[in-house]
């Protein structure tokens, strides 16, 4: 079914609006955690047929199909079916303002493009949102746009964050948060929820925010046992306890910095394909090494072999 709904160029929200069904009935078909009914599967055939394909010469030619019973893609083309949503939340009404996440949001913009082969249409940067819900369509459309089967899903954050006093819960900062008012902030429990609904196989997170690492202690009842499908990969700033680095003057804070410069560089002795886990390790041994906070991380599955870009390292 995914392959058929790329074909006629319709979304899953597309379908499921046409079928009079929720979007995470139509994301359970996909990933096979469901089936529908025969009445309804004659209504998907219906639908689906309505819709013009593609050549499937052309996509073959692509590289996005393979004999039957074998699905194999080389190393990033999970990425140039995939998404990104890279969001930066640098002014802020009621708390101090952090400069440097524009130049992160710059920077990885051109990594998503450039580096891991993103298409444009599917890289969603937004700045300083005001409201969780401009967070949660840009991810709704980004999900949409990877594929399922072949596609990577790319979601960061940086801005203030901070633990909810009355549970733990970690909270992440928008332009006008208030951090004796939880309900102005954006709660990650519900990106949680929302990633965790995703049909994407491939979902690697980056939190670059003080006390990120309560991320991970959320996701282990929830995200990670959601992401048997194939691999998801979180990778935090800090733990739960500590603050992140920041300094002011600095072009990117400071964790993001790390990324950055690995992704875009190279790693010095690293493979000559940068996966998640190898990006992680590079970062966090850096990070100790300079005295700063240790970054975190949680896998789930196989996320730790994801595939990430080209070592870059030593090329001119």
């Amino acid at each position: 079914m995914a392959r058929q709904l790329r074909r006629s160029g319709m979304t899953q929200s597309d379908l499921a609006e046409r079928l009079g069904v929720t979007r995470a009935a139509v994301s359970a078909w996909i990933t096979g955690r469901a089936v529908p009914r025969q009445e309804t599967l004659q209504h998907i055939v219906q639908v689906l047929e309505g819709a013009a394909p593609r050549d499937p010469a052309l996509a073959v030619e692509e590289g996005r199909t393979a004999p039957a019973g074998l699905r194999q893609f080389d190393p990033l083309e999970r990425w140039s079916t995939g998404a990104a949503v890279l969001i930066g939340v640098s002014d802020y009404t009621h708390l101090p303002s952090v400069p440097s996440i524009k130049n992160n949001l710059s920077a990885l913009t051109e990594v998503a493009l450039t580096g891991l082969g993103i298409p444009p249409d599917n890289v969603h940067t937004l700045e300083n949102p005001t409201s969780a819900a401009q967070v949660h369509e840009r991810i709704d459309l980004a999900m949409d746009a990877a594929d399922p089967l072949s596609g990577g899903l790319f979601i960061y954050y940086a801005g203030h964050g901070w633990t909810d006093p009355r549970n733990g819960r970690l909270l992440l900062g928008l332009v006008d948060s208030n951090q004796h008012k939880a309900w102005t902030a954006m709660e990650f429990d519900r990106i949680r929820e929302q990633v965790a609904d995703s049909p994407v196989g491939s979902r690697l997170l980056v939190l670059d925010s003080c006390y990120s690492g309560a991320a991970l202690d959320t996701l282990s009842a929830g995200l990670s046992s959601a992401s048997q499908i194939e691999g998801t990969y979180v990778m935090t700033s800090s733990d739960a306890t500590n603050a992140s680095r920041a300094p002011r003057g600095d072009h990117f804070t400071s964790f993001s910095g790390e990324i950055i410069r690995s992704l875009t560089d190279g790693i010095q002795g690293g493979p000559p394909v940068i996966n998640a886990d190898a990006l992680f390790r590079h970062v966090r041994a850096s990070c100790q090494e300079r005295g700063w906070p240790v970054p975190s991380r949680q896998i789930g599955r196989d996320g730790d072999h994801m595939e990430l870009m080209v070592n870059r390292w030593g090329q001119s």
